[in-house]
């Protein structure tokens, strides 16, 4: 069954201060989160793909109504609080499997768990 694990980085009381702001230490601790998480994926064969995303200052946008030429604006507007940071594509044999990293989650950011459609047909 196949799970995208969405890390979402959101200002408030678990992300108050922006990535940008964090202490070395934060980062540094942050970014071994991320390597050890995706090593230890890997090494199960769990691990399908997992990105790092840039921030919302170099989002864009891309409207469309189906009718009329999509409109590209940057985005998402500054008052945003809430932005996805990146994300893993893991493979597991259960659902309480792919429960397991977002465990793990590292203390600024919210991981949330969606299966996709074809794992969920597949039943």
């Amino acid at each position: 069954m196949k799970y995208m694990l969405l890390m979402k980085y959101e200002g408030g009381a678990a992300c108050d201060v922006p990535m940008g702001e964090w202490a070395p230490e934060d980062i540094t601790t942050h970014l071994d989160f991320q390597r050890s998480l995706g090593k230890e994926l890997a090494e199960r064969g769990e691990l399908v793909e997992a990105q790092g995303l840039t921030g919302p200052e170099l989002a864009r946008v891309v409207t469309s109504d189906g009718r009329s030429a999509p409109v590209v604006t940057d985005g998402p507007f500054p008052e945003s609080k809430e932005f996805l940071a990146g994300y893993w594509i893991v493979d597991v044999e259960s659902p309480d499997r792919s429960r397991s990293p977002r465990r793990r989650r590292p203390r600024r950011a919210r991981v949330e768990c969606r299966s996709s459609s074809r794992s969920r047909s597949a039943r």
